[in-house]
């Protein structure tokens, strides 16, 4: 048996629980920041949904940070708040 793939696997899966990990704690300070941008901006919840094409529930999920935005939800959060956007 190669030990060699063995560590790789092993090495791989400790960094995944790290972003894992990461990404946990992320999702709370997103929902914050997610938060202030929607109410410094004048935004209503139903028309960032329906920019971004899901429903109420999961978007206060996103503010309370109880759910993970996938790709095409960041990138379309993006698109709503652009960078020079500071709440």
């Amino acid at each position: 048996m190669n030990h060699n793939i063995i560590n790789e696997l092993t090495t791989n899966q400790i960094e995944l629980e790290f972003y894992k990990d990461n990404i946990r704690q992320l999702l709370p300070l997103f929902g914050q920041e997610l938060q202030k941008a929607r109410e410094s901006g004048n935004k209503t919840v139903k028309s960032i949904c329906e920019e971004l094409g899901i429903s109420v529930g999961f978007y206060y999920d996103l503010e309370r940070g109880a759910r993970k935005p996938n790709k095409e939800i960041l990138e379309k959060i993006k698109k709503i708040f652009p960078d020079d956007y500071h709440p």
